[in-house]
This record gives C-alpha cells, sequence and structure tokens, in this order.
C-alpha cells in the first residue's frame, strides 16, 4: 500500500457512519416537518387503489408505473399515512445506495463512504433534503444516479466493477422516471465509452442494463400513450409556467452551489487545484444529459429541476472523488464531513419546510371549532387557471378531492367537494372556501375568486382571504362572525 491509500484509510468508519447518520438525521427532522402537497395524494391514489382499479390508475399514470408498484406496500404498511411513509421510502433508498455502494469493493472504502455523505447530505431544491420530503420517486432518482456515478467513477479509476449491479442499477435509473432517464443514459453512455478498452465485462453488464432500462421505458410508455392521449389535452407543467431545460439546469447549478457548499468548495478545488481527471469525467454526462432533456422540452414542458436528480448525483460523486483525491488529514477529515453533514440545515433555515395543505385545515378546523355550523366547501386549483374544463381538469378532480377528504379527516373536517357551479349558502355561521394547489390566489380580490369558482352567494356577505402555503382559505359571513375581532 502506497503512502496515498494510506491516508486515505487513516479516517475511521465511524467517523463518517456517525457524519452520514447525522446528515440523514436532519434529512429526516425536515421530513417530519413539511406539509404534505398533491403530488403525494397522487401516489396515495394510485399505490393505495383498490385492486380492481389498479391497473387502470397505473396506465393512466404520466410516470412507470415501477415506483407506484413498490409504493402500494409502504402504502399497505403505514395506511396511508404520509409521513410515515416518507420516511420508510427515504430509509428504503438510503439503504439501497449504501448496499449498492459496498458492492463495488474497487473503490476505497472512504471514498464509499464519502460519496454516501455527500448524497445523503445533499442540500437545496434536487438535494436529498427537498427530494425526500415527498412520498414520491424523487429520492430514488437521486439515489440510483448515484449509484451509476459511483460505477463510472470505479471505471474512470480503472477498478472493476460488479457485473449484476452495474445491470440492476443502469435499468432501474433509467426506467423508474421517464424525463429522468435521459440523465440515466447520458451516464450509463459516458461509462460505456470508458469501458469499451478497458473492461469489456463492465461495457457489457452497462449494456444490458441500457437496453432492459430503454426497453421497459418503451414498452410502459406504449402500453400507456393511449391513456395519456384521451387525458392529458393540457401540459399541467405549462400550466404552472415550468419548463425550459436551460432555466431548470440553472436554478439547480445555482440552488447546488447555494446549499451544498462544502460539496461545491471539494469539487473546485478538485478540479482547479488537483485537476482531478476523474471528477472531470464524472460531469462529462450532464452535458449529454442536457441534449436530451433539450429534444423532451423541445415538443412540450416536460421539466422541472427534481427530475433532473442524476446532475446532483454526478456533482456530489465527482465532490466526493476530487476529496479523496486531496488526501487531507484525519483532523481535517473530520471536520469537513461534518460539515458537509450539516449541509441540510442550510435550506431549513433559510427556506424552512412549509405546512402544506394541513394550513388549511388547521383554520377551517379553528373556525368549526367556534362555530361549528360553518359550512365547509373546497374546490379545484384548476378552477383558477386557464383551461378549467379541460379534460386533464376533469381527471384530476378525484384526486383533489381524495386529497381534501384525505387532510380534512386528519381535522375531523368533512368538506363539500364542488364540481359543478353551485350557491353558497350562509347560515348563522356562514361558509368556508377551502382552496389548496392555487399558488397566488391569496392576492386575488374575493369577487374573482368567487368567479373563477363559479361560486355565488345566497345573501350579501362580507368575506376574508386568509393565505396559506399552498393557496387560500376564504372565510364568508353575513354578520362578520368569521372575522377576527380586534
Amino acid at each position: 500500500m502506497d503512502h496515498r491509500e494510506e491516508r486515505k484509510t487513516e479516517t475511521p468508519a465511524w467517523l463518517w457512519a456517525a457524519a452520514a447518520a447525522l446528515g440523514l438525521a436532519l434529512v429526516v427532522w425536515q421530513v417530519t416537518k413539511a406539509g404534505s402537497w398533491l403530488d403525494e395524494y397522487w401516489q396515495l391514489w394510485i399505490s393505495g387503489a383498490p385492486t380492481d382499479v389498479l391497473p387502470a390508475r397505473l396506465a393512466a399514470d404520466a410516470h412507470p408505473p415501477w415506483f407506484n408498484l413498490f409504493a402500494r406496500a409502504i402504502v399497505m404498511a403505514t395506511s396511508g399515512a404520509i409521513v410515515p411513509a416518507r420516511i420508510i421510502n427515504l430509509f428504503a433508498a438510503v439503504a439501497v445506495l449504501g448496499a449498492g455502494l459496498w458492492r463495488i469493493p474497487g473503490l476505497d472504502s472512504s471514498l464509499r463512504w464519502r460519496i454516501l455523505l455527500l448524497v445523503v447530505a445533499s442540500a437545496g431544491a434536487v438535494g436529498m433534503s427537498h427530494l425526500a420530503l415527498s412520498f414520491r420517486a424523487y429520492a430514488w432518482l437521486l439515489v440510483l444516479a448515484a449509484l451509476q456515478a459511483a460505477l463510472l467513477a470505479a471505471l474512470t479509476l480503472k477498478r472493476p466493477i460488479p457485473s449484476m449491479l452495474a445491470v440492476v442499477a443502469t435499468a432501474a435509473s433509467i426506467g423508474i422516471h421517464y424525463v429522468h432517464a435521459a440523465g440515466a443514459i447520458a451516464i450509463a453512455l459516458v461509462s460505456l465509452a470508458i469501458a469499451w478498452r478497458r473492461d469489456r465485462h463492465a461495457f457489457r453488464a452497462i449494456l444490458i442494463g441500457l437496453v432492459i432500462g430503454v426497453g421497459l421505458d418503451l414498452i410502459t410508455g406504449l402500453i400507456q400513450l393511449p391513456h395519456w392521449r384521451k387525458i392529458f389535452d393540457v401540459n399541467w407543467i405549462a400550466e404552472s409556467g415550468g419548463g425550459g431545460a436551460a432555466r431548470s439546469l440553472a436554478a439547480l447549478g445555482a440552488d447546488f452551489l447555494t446549499f451544498n457548499l462544502i460539496a461545491a468548495a471539494l469539487l473546485v478545488v478538485g478540479l482547479v487545484a488537483r485537476r482531478s481527471r476523474a471528477a472531470l469525467m464524472l460531469l462529462a454526462p450532464i452535458p449529454i444529459a442536457f441534449v436530451g432533456w433539450l429534444i423532451l422540452d423541445a415538443s412540450a414542458p416536460v421539466l422541472v429541476p427534481r427530475y433532473m436528480a442524476s446532475v446532483t448525483a454526478l456533482l456530489t460523486t465527482a465532490a466526493a472523488v476530487a476529496w479523496w483525491e486531496l488526501t487531507p488529514s484525519t483532523a481535517i477529515n473530520a471536520v469537513l464531513a461534518f460539515l458537509a453533514a450539516l449541509q441540510p440545515l442550510g435550506p431549513a433555515l433559510l427556506r424552512p419546510p412549509v405546512a402544506g395543505w394541513e394550513a388549511g385545515a388547521r383554520i377551517a378546523a379553528d373556525v368549526t371549532r367556534a362555530c361549528p355550523e360553518a359550512r365547509l366547501y373546497a374546490v379545484s386549483p384548476w378552477r383558477f387557471r386557464d383551461h378549467p374544463d379541460s379534460k386533464t381538469a376533469r381527471f384530476e378532480q378525484p384526486v383533489i378531492d381524495f386529497g381534501y377528504r384525505k387532510v380534512g379527516s386528519q381535522f375531523g373536517l368533512k368538506p363539500q367537494f364542488l364540481t359543478a357551479p353551485a350557491t353558497i349558502e350562509l347560515g348563522r355561521c356562514g361558509a368556508i372556501l377551502w382552496i389548496e394547489a392555487a399558488h397566488g390566489i391569496e392576492s386575488a380580490p374575493t369577487e374573482a375568486i368567487l368567479r373563477h369558482a363559479q361560486l355565488r352567494l345566497s345573501a350579501p356577505a362580507r368575506a376574508k382571504v386568509v393565505a396559506t402555503p399552498n393557496g387560500a382559505v376564504l372565510l364568508i359571513s353575513p354578520a362578520d362572525r368569521l372575522q377576527p375581532r380586534s
């Protein structure tokens, strides 16, 4: 063992494990604090579906069925409780990442620990500290791409890789999400280019995984395509002002630099001071993936930053390699490790987890507690968008209704979901209009809110808009009963 190898193995494993555990604990803390949002009710709607309607819901979803099927077991185990489901999902993803990294014995142990730490403690909108806040596949996009990146690092460092892991990680990363697949394919292509001359066994394994992953996407996509044509006449990403590969990549990069200061600094030092070829090779898939996302986004807006989690995986893995090549002392490693573990605190302080749908439910619950006869109505956010009567809006109505009922039940509420123009009856306690997933609605005049909601009042009344992180609650009273009194 040469001097550099000795330096790399000095830092004890318990120190790396403690830092990774701290980073994971900070992520779990945020998971428990964040409120729920519409995407999670989609997950419960599909994965918790009765057996007889499950195939239809899987076919109509805009994503491959694999995570939905995996999540079904979590939904059954947690009885549909969102926070426990998030935690199980997060721990399962981190366990797969750890097991996969330790299946690459060609990588130095301290390098594997560094990769695990920087991925688990990655922060910002496309870091683990945010992706894990929702019970969706997003944490898995990061983890599976990180395993691909670790395999690419091993190839770049001329280390052997396990064939079965290469097949499974590549196929799973490509097959789990249609838009994320562009990043996963880019990592596979760069890995193939490196393995072509150096390791034919690795080349065959990655190629098999690439073919399986692309094949699965094609098969499931072709099965789902007729359903999409019947349902999606409006693009929700375009409707919410999203899309744009350049804009999404720029947002991701800025967020990474802002909230992953340790990883970013290590990467810059490795690239500039040490001119790390291995770290540079790990960044090579990013421009290839960007071209893929440009092509996908050209036909219709399909891109939001969280779908680009493979970029975070590549940046953090490259930072881990640069850190490993710098060979700092044990004391410096300890300081860097625990500073890296604290990265999730940045967004927790600057962008605290929001209350989600629970905020509106809490306001409605407070009002009904004070005046139990107050009637509670809920409406779809599509009524405040440009295409309120689209097929997509009608398709989403049952899920939005399900979300209102699911959250409402936790607060003893039974909201009446309105699916057609209606007249709000104002009794002694007035009425409450609950609006979720409608950002910016709180700044609209009450008359405009009622008009877009297709609602009329049975009598003259006063109304007050109470803003929530995800929408607003409209308190309507003929006698000012629902207004806070000074």
